[in-house]
This record gives C-alpha cells, structure tokens and sequence, in this order.
C-alpha cells in the first residue's frame, strides 16, 4: 500500500484510539482545506491558513463548533504528519456562541411522534426520544444492547468512545420487540437499510422523515432529530429527575452542558419565579 499523507494520517489518528467516525470527519476537514487553497500540504503557510480558516468564519459562517472542529483537524494533520508547529493554532480561536436547544412541549413530542407513518421510521424515533440517543447512537442500535430484565439499554461506543446505560422504558420496550417481529432484521442491528444489506438505516432518513412529520404536526419551530434528545432531557427535568442523573443518562461529559436544558424547561422556570416570590413577598 502506498504511503500517502492520507494513510499515514489515518495511522496517527488509529494509534491515537480516535473513533471511525472522528477520522472520516478529521480526513474530509483537511480535504477541504486543501481543495480550497489549491496547494499540496506540505507548500501550505501560514497565510493560507489565515485565508482559509478567515473564509469560513467571513464567507461560509459556519458555527464555533464547527470551526474549531476543523482547526483541531488541521492542527493534528500538521505536527503528526507533516512535523511541523505553527503558532497560528495557538491564536486561533471561534468566536463563541451557545445557542439554546429547541424544545417541543410533551404534546407537540407526541404528535410529532405519532405523525410518522412508516413503522420502523416511527420506532426509530420513538427509541430515540425515549431514550435520549444521539443519530449515530439510535442506527448504531443492536439486540445485544437490550437487556430486557434489567429494562435498559447499554450504548456502546457513544461519543469519546464512552459506553453508558440508560433506563428502556416498556413501552419502548414492547415497540422494539414489535419491530423486530415486524422488518425480521438479517442479523442483530435493530434497523437496517431497506437498499443495502446488513447496512444501517441512514441517518438522514430518519432526519428528513423527523422534519416532515414536524410540519404535520403543524410545528412551526425549527425541528431535527436530535431535538428529540433535547426533549427527552427537558421533559425528564420538568418530571423532578435530578439534574446527575439527566447528566449520566445523556453521556455528557461537563454538568454545564446539561445545565442548559433549564433555561428552555418552562415548568423549572415557573417553579423558580414562584419560590423568588415567595422570597421576596414580605420586603
């Protein structure tokens, strides 16, 4: 096999335990930077880094995540392949900005849910929420990961490569059981491709139907997949479920970023402007 830049990159990423999915995406972050400066690699400067990396904030706006996705890309590329420091990766920074997460009320989740008619699609989704799974997580879905008993499912592999195990209502339960009996898999992944065998649904397919059954439901906000996961972590905040477990549950890393979900969950809210009333009453 030849050794390209490509594959030695590949190399340095296995070596450094990152996911499949965290190469590809670090793999398509350096092509397009060289697709858009039109130089091989190794003649890159450090004006061209400026250019490129100011274009994506100026011309393409792309979010600070996305941006520093991309700068952590590049910067690895550089000292693991190429050897080489640049002290533009030391400067470097997004401008900041956390967006609040759109939240559908229990009823609008419902309708939305119950508005998807294809049934694997519909139970897909219903896992998702119930859950609270990320795209990749909820495709990713094996029988394996099922412990009926125990009422729980077992991720595998989430986000930084962490596992966690999450409650498996029996409602969801039972939908996912049905399912099974239903599309009959070929082997343990819970929802294949209609169009490729042993090939997992595709996420897009469940994002593009999750979109569409928003608008029946007549949603009007601007609804994706993942606002499922937004909801499920809203609605178990507005049922009392302390805020570490909300956190355990979801795989997040920093209680900060669970945090969030308590200036979108109106109920907390209304909880908190009463009890700052009652405190506040007898001045």
């Amino acid at each position: 096999m030849k050794d390209t830049l490509r594959n030695r990159f590949s190399r340095e990423m296995t070596v450094r335990g990152l996911s499949q999915r965290t190469q590809d995406s670090y793999l398509l972050n350096v092509s397009l930077l060289v697709k858009r400066t039109g130089k091989h690699p190794a003649k890159l400067v450090t004006k061209d880094l400026r250019n490129y990396f100011a274009w994506m904030v100026n011309d393409h706006h792309v979010e600070s995540s996305t941006f520093r996705q991309h700068l952590v890309a590049v910067k690895l590329f550089f000292e693991a392949v190429l050897k080489r420091e640049e002290e533009f990766f030391n400067y470097a920074s997004p401008k900041q900005r956390r967006k609040l997460p759109v939240v559908l009320s229990i009823d609008e989740t419902h309708r939305m849910l119950n508005a998807l008619h294809v049934p694997r699609i519909r139970s897909a989704a219903v896992v998702t929420y119930s859950c609270g799974l990320r795209s990749s997580e909820v495709v990713s879905l094996s029988v394996d990961w099922i412990s009926s008993e125990a009422g729980s499912l077992h991720i595998h592999n989430a986000k930084g490569g962490l596992d966690r195990v999450v409650p498996l209502p029996k409602r969801t339960l039972c939908i996912l059981k049905e399912h099974w009996q239903r599309e009959r898999p070929s082997g343990k992944l819970l929802f294949e491709s209609r169009h490729h065998y042993r090939k997992t649904l595709s996420g897009d397919t469940l994002r593009k139907a999750v979109k569409e059954a928003a608008k029946i439901a007549g949603i009007n906000r601007s609804v994706c997949l993942h606002t499922l996961r937004h909801c499920y972590a809203s609605h178990l905040m507005e049922q009392g479920v302390p805020l570490p477990l909300i956190q355990r549950w979801m795989g997040h890393k920093s209680m900060t970023t669970t945090m969030l979900y308590t200036q979108v969950t109106s109920p907390c809210i209304e909880r908190a402007r009463n009890a700052l009333e009652r405190l506040t009453e007898a001045l």
